[in-house]
């Protein structure tokens, strides 16, 4: 499983990788991003036991996941720190961009509360390749829902419960 150049949350060096192709527009991986993943992070990332890679999948069907996605990748373009705060703002933010005609407006905004100027890169496309990359390497792997999940490779499709990755993890560490 590739995490591409794709930002890493946790020690690079851990024992587990779990890779989510996601979409900020979900409400699955919303689901997800509020209820299962604090404690991942408390439990295992912020430990050294998992590392974890967030990768683009912006459904056709969302109209705004495509641009979330690029500002996500256009707040990390020089500073990588910066990719999970903007992450987490596109997630926790969207009630104020989704299905908005300025969606594009409070992304840039997002950006200027974290320090970094993402109007140019959104405004020229720059990210667009890295997201639709993300997308078809997705599909290679056999993606077609969100969100999906590598956990040392092995897929599971859907915004889970903490125990089912607790159990995934635990498993994986004892291997």
């Amino acid at each position: 499983m590739s995490i591409d150049d794709d930002s890493v949350l946790g020690s690079p060096d851990a024992p587990i990788t779990i890779v989510e192709f996601s979409d900020y527009q979900c409400p699955y991986c919303n689901s997800f991003w509020s209820e299962t993943f604090p404690q991942i992070k408390t439990n295992y990332i912020d430990t050294g036991k998992v590392k974890f890679v967030y990768r683009d999948y912006p459904l056709p069907s969302h109209p705004q996941a495509q641009l979330a996605a690029e500002a996500a990748e256009c707040a990390a373009k020089d500073n990588s720190a910066l990719y999970y705060q903007m992450h987490d703002k596109l997630f926790g933010g969207i009630s104020e961009w989704h299905l908005k005609d300025t969606a594009k407006d409070t992304f840039i905004a997002y950006g200027n509360e974290l320090g970094v100027d993402i109007s140019a890169c959104l405004n020229n496309g720059e990210m667009t390749k890295e997201v639709s990359d993300d997308f078809a390497n997705a599909r290679s792997y056999g993606v077609q829902a969100t969100p999906t999940f590598f956990v040392n490779g092995l897929q599971i499709t859907g915004a889970y419960p903490y125990d089912v990755f607790e159990n995934l993890i635990e498993r994986e560490l004892e291997s």
